[in-house]
């Protein structure tokens, strides 16, 4: 599951049953996870359970582990999409000036417009991001360092190269490249 970092003063803890809270604070206080946002728990865990009926709570459990608070979220929450696919004419519902706009701004986010509930029978149903999801290239999570060769095919281009090897100055005129032994 998926956490987030979130302020101390807007936390909320959750009242869970105390196994429940021991496994979950175990599994963020041992996660290697170093994202600074995000954090992703690989639950059950040797040892960790949870009670049943803490899943009968809202499913935006916040919990206090070493003075910092962590609330699960879904595991889409911060993550970051190649949002191409609707930029093509015909394939937003509410056309290219919706998506692009955010871009056309300066904007590197597309936040998704809380007027839009997310319910069933509403315009932007949660349904509707599940199957259109695949379209879309996952690139990773907000926060996490990836190398180009990790980029999905579609934006490992020429000009993605160039451009992140121009901004850290890396100098690839002087590359020797062997194909046997003693060539």
């Amino acid at each position: 599951s998926w956490w987030e970092l979130v302020d101390m003063l807007d936390c909320q803890p959750s009242d869970l049953f105390s196994g429940t809270n021991s496994s979950l604070t175990y599994l963020l206080r041992s996660s290697s996870d170093e994202n600074p946002f995000i954090r992703d728990v690989y639950f059950p865990s040797s040892g960790t359970y949870c009670n049943i009926t803490d899943g009968d709570t809202d499913p935006e459990i916040e919990i206090v582990v070493d003075g910092a608070c962590w609330r699960r979220v879904h595991e889409d929450h911060m993550s970051v999409y190649d949002m191409t696919y609707w930029t093509l004419v015909g394939k937003h519902p509410g056309g290219v000036h919706n998506i692009k706009k955010w871009s056309d701004s300066g904007n590197e986010f597309l936040t998704f417009p809380s007027s839009h509930p997310l319910r069933e029978g509403s315009n932007h149903p949660i349904s509707r991001w599940y199957n259109i999801k695949a379209k879309f290239p996952y690139v990773g999570r907000f926060g996490d360092s990836l190398l180009i060769q990790d980029l999905p095919n579609e934006l490992r281009t020429d000009d993605v190269t160039k451009f992140y090897s121009d901004e850290l100055n890396i100098d690839n005129s002087g590359v020797l490249v062997c194909g046997s032994p003693n060539e």
